[in-house]
């Protein structure tokens, strides 16, 4: 498999029939689409399958691609982790997350693929970029980005009605890139969804068919913003389960259906999981500075683990992959009165 970014100029001689595996193992590896825009001076960027198990946005990229359609602007579509894409996994055992390859020094083939994506990115001279991903667990759409301003609360809209702003800094093309220009990842639903597929057809073509969709002409309903997120995550060489009480064998349990609370406020008392035997703490609660928040949003009672005081969590999975290699979930806190749009 080849993990060097090709380029493509335009459709012509590519072949989009069939599913989006078929559309991958066609393409071989990771590629830039770029596709001419009735504005040729502006260029819009949009970014999928970073993590190989999300494929809406790739879905998505093809379906438009399919279509015919000629965008508002220049486009170029990027579309990442192909190796990953064909099994459906989020990345290959012993391979890093690309999504978390986005810094310096960019080592390995990973590392050396997302320096190529930033220089695609660069060369385009974006106006905008969209960053589309799935969840694995129970959420609704929602966007992320690194700061709550209108141009980030008008791209989210697009989609969602959901805004996250997160100052976590993980190795995400977003923290490469949040600041450069308008940008938001979007997590389009779960993965495998069909609603998700359409929900991102859907706000791809908006903002692809749109002459503007940032600045002061732009306008958008009414967005929740939630913020301070804390990353929570078991740490390493403790043992996870999912069941509906503890598992004898697990330093930590959480329920089998735990990823129903994502979005939904958690009251101070509520169960998050279960304790095993070992005689020592397996979780850690990561704010944007490094702190471990643990004991101040968490409490124990015997061997269960409540709520300290109330929080919503998102992206919460029933995934033990996922959750061990990236987090448990994330803590949010909703803005009382979010920013107006503009």
């Amino acid at each position: 498999m080849r993990m060097t970014l090709q380029h493509r100029k335009g459709i012509a001689g590519l072949d989009l029939s069939g599913s989006d595996l078929d559309f991958l193992t066609r393409l071989g590896g990771p590629t830039t689409i770029e596709l001419p825009g009735s504005d040729r001076k502006r260029t819009r960027v949009v970014v999928t399958l970073l993590h190989g198990n999300e494929p809406s946005g790739l879905r998505a990229v093809q379906s438009y691609l399919r279509s015919g359609a000629v965008p508002a602007v220049n486009f170029s579509f990027i579309i990442g982790n192909v190796e990953a894409g064909l099994v459906r996994r989020r990345m290959l055992p012993g391979r890093p997350d690309l999504n978390r390859c986005f810094f310096a020094p960019f080592i390995g083939p990973y590392g050396e693929l997302a320096r190529d994506v930033l220089a695609a990115i660069e060369r385009s001279g974006c106006e905008a970029l969209l960053d589309i991903h799935n969840n694995s667990g129970h959420n609704p759409a929602y966007g992320v980005g690194t700061a709550v301003d209108g141009d980030k609360l008008a791209l989210t809209s697009l989609f969602a009605r959901l805004y996250v702003h997160s100052d976590l800094r993980l190795g995400a093309l977003m923290d490469a890139l949040g600041w450069a220009f308008p940008m938001v990842t979007i997590e389009s639903g779960r993965a495998g969804d069909p609603v998700a597929d359409e929900l991102a057809l859907a706000g791809l073509c908006r903002f692809a068919s749109n002459e503007h969709v940032v600045g002061l002409e732009v306008d958008c309903p009414p967005i929740g913003v939630l913020t301070d997120s804390i990353r929570v995550r078991i740490r390493d060489g403790y043992r996870l389960a999912f069941a509906n009480r503890a598992d004898p064998e697990a330093d930590l349990t959480m329920a089998l259906d735990v990823d129903r609370h994502n979005f939904q406020m958690l009251a101070a008392g509520d169960v998050v999981a279960w304790l095993g035997a070992r005689d020592s703490w397996p979780i850690l609660a990561l704010d944007a500075s490094g702190n471990d928040r643990s004991n101040e949003v968490f409490v124990t009672d015997g061997s269960t683990i409540r709520m300290r005081v109330e929080r919503m969590p998102i992206m919460m999975t029933t995934d033990v992959e996922i959750a061990r290699s990236d987090c448990l979930f994330y803590l949010v806190s909703p803005v009382a009165e979010p920013p107006t749009s503009r």
